[in-house]
């Protein structure tokens, strides 16, 4: 079985309201996708990570039309894993002169798409493949939108669905951020975990002083609150015990997630498939995780083929805490695929269909694809 194509379809569609982050504000957001085609018939999809900036989505048509596909055409691709760290060590120079981000994330899409062809062929989804037992996988909403009091209804609301958590931004101004910290607490209860994430807006005092304003809302942990690179000050946050740290969301290599471990940096270990490089590193880095009794919980913010995706992952290794999902009304999201229900009532449902389980739509691509 070679590999006889391999195309990029690069979709964008605009927020119904503007999604505010701590390094600025997104109106607009993009869905890349990758199909592989074999020699005897079989498609297989992925999903690399072209949220932000916007323009990522341009980038990564190019990485993988004139980047990857040229070394991946006529290809055996039964072992997705030797395909793609093949191609990885030939990638590796480019990445390391230009965009380690670009190649790892067109790299996974690819190998995403590999390991859906293979599950086809077998007859199995992968969380199957892998071993793994299907079961329901616990969900925490994001995707609040407007003032703090909004976002608190919201929140209130994504637990009456059965969500039992919720997450907010934060890093914008301080006192306000602990005023919708505040009233998301207020209105989900006690009961629910509230997760708060930074998005890396903090400096190593910053983070420490909004850790210890926001520990009284008994967090179920604090998300990236420094810059990804500064990994001994995210372990010296940790060892002063006062909220639980998480991240890994921006590690994009197996040694960037083996990194936040080794230095004791995280209470939960935050892989995302569609940057670190595709299903097999975020296995070996969930692995490493569970060897030291430390949790995970995938990140994932791009469509329903990369929840898909994430499903997969949680179903086939045990140790998973929760898994995002993206409450916000964005159609692109859901609209690109056709499936059975991948959610319900604040649980996920790993496919049971053979491969990811999804199939991507040919009227969704037509409406939504711009590159």
């Amino acid at each position: 079985m070679r590999i006889s194509e391999v195309e990029f379809y690069g979709l964008r569609s605009p927020l119904p309201s503007p999604a505010r982050f701590s390094w600025g504000e997104a109106r607009e957001r993009n869905v890349g996708l990758v199909r592989v085609v074999t020699d005897d018939g079989l498609e297989g999809w992925g999903e690399t990570s072209v949220t932000f900036p916007l323009w990522s989505l341009e980038e990564r048509a190019l990485t993988v039309r004139q980047g990857l596909r040229p070394l991946a055409l006529g290809l055996e691709c039964e072992e997705p894993t030797a395909v793609v760290e093949a191609l990885a060590r030939r990638l590796a120079p480019l990445g390391h002169l230009w965009s380690m981000v670009a190649i790892r994330s067109a790299l996974a899409a690819f190998e995403m798409a590999l390991w859906d062809i293979v599950g086809q062929r077998v007859g199995q989804p992968l969380w199957a493949l892998w071993g793994g037992t299907w079961q329901r996988i616990p969900l925490y909403a994001v995707g609040f939108s407007g003032d703090a009091l909004a976002i608190a209804q919201q929140a209130a609301s994504a637990v009456e669905q059965g969500f039992g958590a919720v997450k907010v931004r934060v890093g914008f101004d301080d006192d306000a951020d602990e005023r919708l910290v505040r009233e998301v607490r207020a209105a989900i209860g006690e009961d629910t975990t509230l997760l708060v994430d930074a998005n890396m807006a903090y400096d190593r005092p910053r983070a420490r002083r909004m850790a210890e304003r926001l520990a009284p809302y008994r967090l179920g942990w604090l998300e990236e609150p420094l810059v990804r690179t500064d990994v001994l000050g995210l372990a010296e946050l940790r060892r002063l015990g006062i909220v639980p740290l998480a991240a890994g969301e921006n590690a994009y290599t197996v040694e960037d997630g083996l990194a936040l471990l080794e230095a004791g940096a995280v209470d939960v270990l935050m892989p995302d498939i569609a940057r670190i490089g595709g299903f097999q590193a975020a296995r070996t880095v969930v692995q490493s995780a569970r060897a030291q009794g430390i949790p995970y919980s995938p990140h994932q913010f791009g469509s329903a083929v990369g929840f898909a995706a994430a499903l997969h992952l949680c179903a086939a290794e045990p140790g998973v805490l929760s898994l995002l999902v993206d409450v916000s009304p964005w159609e692109l999201r859901t609209a690109v695929v056709e499936s059975d229900p991948l959610l319900e009532s604040g649980w996920g449902l790993p496919p049971r269909l053979p491969g990811l389980g999804v199939q991507v739509r040919a009227e969704a691509l037509a409406r939504f694809r711009v590159v």
